[in-house]
């Protein structure tokens, strides 16, 4: 009969801990050097498809800064160039002049400029990416 009672007593005082709703746990992660550099498709430096630096969804961060200007250092037209641009994207023809000229050559991306979550003006570091072709 013990053994029967001390049964129903464990069963009614596990199955009560089960309908308490449980807390909930936040861990508050301390950004790193690496959350605040610029990227293109997750890529901070060297080589990268010449279609993800074009389509990859621009410039961003690990801390979701919105990035709204830079400027880029590439090779257009056979003549190194520097051009700004009020954006994250790469414009389409600066697209059409990375597969052209710019195929395993350096290019710059510097004066990146965002805005952090509390509305603050930002300037991140400057990125490098090499283009390549993706192998098909």
């Amino acid at each position: 009969m013990k053994r029967v009672l001390l049964g129903i007593t464990l069963l009614c005082v596990s199955s009560f801990g089960f309908t308490q709703e449980r807390d909930k746990i936040k861990v508050k992660k301390t950004p790193t050097e690496i959350d605040f550099l610029p990227q293109i498709a997750g890529v901070y430096d060297g080589e990268l498809a010449v279609e993800k630096i074009c389509f990859g969804g621009g410039i961003k961060n690990n801390l979701g800064y919105q990035v709204f200007s830079f400027d880029i250092t590439y090779v257009k037209e056979g003549a190194t160039v520097t051009e700004s641009y009020r954006s994250n994207q790469i414009p389409d023809s600066v697209c059409v002049q990375l597969q052209m000229f710019n195929i395993n050559q350096r290019i710059f991306f510097t004066a990146i400029k965002a805005l952090d979550h509390k509305g603050r003006l930002i300037t991140l570091d400057p990125l490098s990416l090499i283009p390549i072709k993706e192998d098909e």
